[in-house]
């Protein structure tokens, strides 16, 4: 069963919105997080999942992927989740995930994470998530999650390296500070600690 504990909701919403909850506690979501936190864990790799949201309200996962140790590019696959779905059926992305490999408590996005969900790019406007989520192990069991809305605006090549040399800056950061910092960019962030 896993378990969540939201914190840090920003203050231009009340509540995180309902479909949100919806996809934590479906099963295939559960099923999903669980195969990408054993990949991380017993191969040290990144893993990781998109959700879709289909016209009927419904999720759909196709398949959890494996990474390397700082991307998802090139990845390997770990398990196909829900039936292969008809693909004419216009499908939005709506939770882009992904585990780090690296085990700290604070979850920093790195700037490629931010460019693939969010940029302004034409190459990457089908691709933009409604939420991006950035797990990081904590001790067996349990997981911290940043997760970033998508902006109003796609985040320019600007706001990128803007954040991206504040990061270098920084000698050491509190998930305060991240989330300070993603703010200054447009970007609103919670985060949900979990238990899977």
């Amino acid at each position: 069963m896993t378990e969540a504990k939201i914190t840090g909701l920003p203050p231009e919403k009340e509540k995180i919105p309902e479909k949100f909850s919806e996809m934590l506690a479906s099963p295939n979501f559960r099923k999903a997080l669980a195969l990408s936190a054993a990949h991380t864990r017993e191969k040290g790799l990144e893993a990781g999942f998109d959700v879709d949201l289909l016209p009927d309200g419904s999720f759909w996962i196709d398949e959890v992927r494996g990474g390397g140790t700082g991307s998802m590019d090139n990845g390997e696959l770990i398990a196909y989740i829900d039936e292969p779905r008809n693909e004419t059926i216009e499908a939005v992305n709506y939770f882009g995930f992904h585990i780090h490999t690296v085990i700290e408590d604070v979850v920093v996005p790195s700037p490629d994470d931010l460019d693939s969900h969010f940029s302004n790019k034409k190459k990457f406007a089908d691709l933009q998530s409604e939420f991006m989520g950035i797990g990081q192990m904590k001790e067996k069991g349990k997981m911290k999650v940043l997760v970033v809305s998508k902006p109003k605006y796609g985040l320019a090549d600007d706001d990128l390296k803007f954040y991206e040399d504040e990061l270098d800056r920084a000698r050491e950061l509190s998930q305060e500070d991240v989330r300070l910092l993603l703010s200054t960019i447009g970007l609103s962030s919670l985060v949900i600690k979990m238990r899977i």
